[in-house]
């Protein structure tokens, strides 16, 4: 969506509050907002911010139009804790209340398929890496709530200059990609936000876990897949924790064999002196019992040529990951051996033996 002139804002059910008190703890002004704003309707939801950009500010979302107008009017100046509470209409209408109206109309990627300009590719490093992408206007956004909108993550990422477009990718809940106009713009949000954690009080209910940003690939399968011009390289199956895996082009530990620090764990992937053997697959260990499948699928497919990711039976903190080169599998080592998957978990990447 383009951002729109103050002076176009119409009338909408969610109002835009600022030069709240900064003192008040969030608990607290989330509810005394809460308090004051209900007289004049149903409210969906109140979302406040502890990032130092946001602070003083909050959102309030009502089911109808003419509760926010009716708010506003009677609001704006109002005193609250003992200072007078800017209002203004939204820039846009949530979506929450949109696909309640049936009104909601799912946002073009237009920067995925008209915005990106070209940048040269960076040069390949001596052992063929091509690294992590660098700097630039698009932002890939992971671990989100499944119920996460474009119209919620706007709230966080208005707080900084230039930004453009948010794009949910359809039937990939817990992902996004944020656009800004430029390179230096897009750098603030993603050093302030990057592990920002989302809780109940932003309008995600039960929801504590770090938001993971790093900048999107163009050449990634997922930019691809959002773009609309991803071409399946051969037929491929992801295997869940559970599943059977179809084939094995590498040695796998089995039983009482794959013990952490045993002999055998070493043998089957590779030593702790360095990474391994390179090669086109990839061995990924460390991971929290947690952790979707769907989550290490879309962390790894981020980096271009992934083909496969298989987890073993009965297991629950490995899985193997297939490219389709050993430049492509070089790339996504580098960029996520050690990535800090929760606050407490790093993945160990390296490559397997075969």
């Amino acid at each position: 969506f383009q951002r729109s002139k103050m002076a176009e804002i119409q009338p909408n059910s969610t109002l835009y509050i600022n030069n709240l008190n900064e003192k008040i703890k969030i608990d607290e002004l989330r509810k005394s907002l809460v308090a004051v704003f209900k007289q004049f309707g149903e409210i969906v939801s109140v979302m406040c911010f502890r990032t130092l950009k946001m602070r003083g500010q909050a959102h309030v979302i009502f089911t109808d139009v003419s509760s926010a107008a009716a708010a506003k009017e009677a609001l704006t100046g109002f005193p609250f804790y003992e200072k007078p509470m800017k209002i203004q209409f939204a820039r846009e209408e949530s979506d929450a209340i949109a696909k309640e109206k049936g009104t909601y109309v799912e946002r073009q990627p237009k920067y995925l398929s008209e915005k990106i300009q070209k940048k040269p590719k960076s040069k390949k490093r001596e052992n063929g890496g091509e690294g992590p992408a660098p700097p630039n206007k698009i932002l890939f956004c992971t671990n989100l709530p499944d119920n996460a909108t474009a119209e919620m993550l706007e709230i966080m990422f208005n707080q900084f200059s230039g930004l453009k477009d948010i794009r949910m990718v359809p039937n990939r809940p817990g992902i996004a990609f944020v656009e800004f106009d430029t390179d230096s713009l897009a750098i603030p949000a993603r050093t302030t936000l990057n592990n920002f954690r989302i809780s109940a009080e932003h309008g995600f209910p039960f929801y504590g876990k770090p938001m993971r940003i790093q900048y999107a690939r163009e050449d990634s399968d997922v930019i691809a897949r959002a773009k609309g011009t991803f071409v399946e390289k051969r037929a491929t199956k992801s295997v869940t924790r559970s599943g059977n895996a179809a084939k094995k082009p590498y040695d796998k530990p089995t039983g009482k064999e794959h013990k952490k620090g045993g002999d055998a764990e070493k043998t089957n992937t590779e030593t702790d002196e360095g990474p391994g053997q390179p090669n086109n697959i990839l061995f990924c260990s460390n991971i929290p019992d947690e952790t979707d499948p769907e989550q290490i699928q879309t962390i790894f497919g981020q980096f271009p040529g992934l083909r496969e990711v298989r987890w073993m039976p009965n297991t629950k903190d490995f899985a193997f990951i297939e490219y389709e080169s050993e430049d492509h599998s070089e790339s996504a080592r580098q960029a996520l051996d050690n990535f800090r998957i929760t606050p407490n978990h790093q993945i160990k990447v390296k490559f397997a033996s075969k």
